[in-house]
């Protein structure tokens, strides 16, 4: 399994990161973070793609594109409209789930 991302879903992380409700809510440890993403992100160039699959939250548009375009076979994510596409991506060869739903025993 790689972790594919691009410059724009760097940038979203950090527009996430710097929320002051998100670490509010939850504890945040951004070194820890920063340190994963460098660790285990391969950097990619989002491509054109043929099949276009629409979020309804466009500014998740970035993340359904970049699965499409470069064949991968999973999308993990806890946000709704990309959840909302799941069936929709199955055939074009992209299973989209919560990363809970990935690890929960079969």
């Amino acid at each position: 399994m790689r972790w594919i991302a691009s410059d724009a879903m760097r940038e979203e992380l950090e527009h996430v990161l710097a929320r002051e409700t998100l670490a509010a809510r939850w504890p945040v440890d951004t070194g820890a973070i920063h340190a994963a993403w460098q660790a285990h992100v391969t950097p990619v160039t989002p491509l054109p793609h043929p099949v276009p699959l629409h979020c309804s939250d466009r500014a998740d548009q970035k993340f359904i594109d970049l699965a499409l375009a470069h064949g991968a076979a999973w999308l993990f994510t806890r946000d709704r409209a990309l959840l909302k596409l799941a069936r929709r991506a199955r055939p074009h060869g992209i299973s989209i789930a919560t990363p809970q739903a990935f690890g929960a025993p079969r």
